[in-house]
Order: structure tokens, then sequence, then C-alpha cells
């Protein structure tokens, strides 16, 4: 009976471990059309000048603060996954990686900025003189998110070339290294332009990711390397 049992639980955590991974391959998407599917609807908004955050500001600003922590989530269960399909020291730094991205964006969706840069409309235009405890917790929680999520897509692009998917993982860590630009670059004109076309292109890759290293399943553990 042990024995006939053994392969029926490897294939149910195997089965666990996938859906875990295709539950943080949703986040990406999500956010973004969630995102995008409010802009319309509130006046005011121009993505030349404030960010996905912005939504969270305002009577209607719990959906996208829904959309904040429901991401988080699926990224923390993407790194449990990443943790049993990798293994080794690189799936436990996948999962922290993970879950920090994960803490990053919760924090960050329950605390929302400050109206600033004319939104809502009748805000004055530009930066507020002194931040609120909200936008500090807001941009705390948002830069945990980025730095873990620089970490996260390394660690990715480096399960991927060990698997040979050497062109996914390349794409991977080339977003990975253009990350680092919305921070450094967050007080120049074309920041918030620069800033949707890295975080889509970085919530896709990473989603893709997530979908090759599910199918690959355990042959992506840490041993398995590239000739």
């Amino acid at each position: 009976m042990t024995t006939s049992t053994i392969p029926v639980l490897t294939v149910q955590r195997s089965e666990r471990t996938r859906l875990l991974l295709r539950a943080g391959a949703v986040a990406g998407p999500l956010f973004v059309l969630a995102s995008l599917a409010q802009m319309p609807f509130r006046d005011g908004f121009d993505v030349t000048k404030h960010a996905f955050s912005f939504l969270l500001i305002g009577s209607h600003g719990w959906i996208q603060s829904v959309v904040f922590v429901v991401v988080g989530v699926l990224f923390a269960a993407a790194g449990a996954g990443l943790a049993a399909v990798v293994g080794g020291r690189v799936g436990k730094v996948a999962f922290v990686s993970a879950v920090g991205v994960g803490a990053g964006k919760i924090v960050a969706g329950l605390a929302a900025p400050q109206p600033s840069y004319g939104f809502p409309p009748g805000t004055p235009d530009g930066a507020p003189a002194v931040l609120t405890t909200a936008s500090m917790v807001h941009a705390v929680g948002f830069g945990v998110a980025v730095l873990c999520w620089i970490s996260l897509l390394v660690v990715l692009g480096v399960a991927l070339r060990r698997s040979r998917e050497t062109g996914t993982a390349w794409l991977v860590l080339i977003v990975a290294a253009l990350l680092p630009a919305i921070p450094a670059t967050s007080g120049a004109s074309f920041a918030t332009v620069l800033l949707y076309s890295v975080t889509i292109s970085a919530y896709l890759v990473t989603s893709v990711a997530l979908l090759r290293i599910a199918r690959r399943g355990p042959g992506m553990r840490a041993g398995t390397r590239v000739a």
C-alpha cells in the first residue's frame, strides 16, 4: 500500500505546485487589465502624469486596493510554487523574493498616496509639499515590491537558463535590468510613461516565466544546469 500511495501523493503535490505557479502567472495580466479598465471612468486621470497607484485615491479607490491585495496574494502563492519546483538555495531566494513582491503590493494597496499632480480634479498640479503617512507607507511598499521583483526576475532567469529556456531567460533578465530605472527616473518628465512601459513588461514576462516553469515542473530543480 505504501509503494502505491507514494506516486499518487507525488502527482498531487506536483499538481498543487503547478496550480500555485499558474496563480502567480494570473497576477500580472489581472493587475494590468483591471487597472486599465478603471482609467476611462476616473475623471481627470491622465496616463502621462498619473501612475497606477493614483487609482487608489478617492471614493472608488477601494477597487484598486482590492486589485493590489489580490495580486499580492497571487505573487506569494507563486513563491510557494517556486520553492517546490526550483528547490535548493535558488528556490529559497525565489520564495522570499516572490513573497516580498506580494507583501509590498499589499502594503502599497492598503495605503493610498495623497492627491497630487492635478488628480482628482481640483487638486494642485505638482508634487505635494509634505507627504502624508499613508503616502510614505505606500512608497515603502512600492519600493520593497520593486526591489524584490528585481530579485525574483533574476532568479527566474537563472532557473530558465538551467532548463535551456535561453530566449525567455534573457528576456526576463533584460526586464530585471530595466526595473531600477523606475525609482531612478522618478523626477523626470517621462517618468510615468517609463513606469507604465517597464511595469507592464515586468508583469507580462513574469507571467510567461512562471508558466514556462510550471510546464517544466520538477525538472527545473537547482541541480539541473545547462550543459
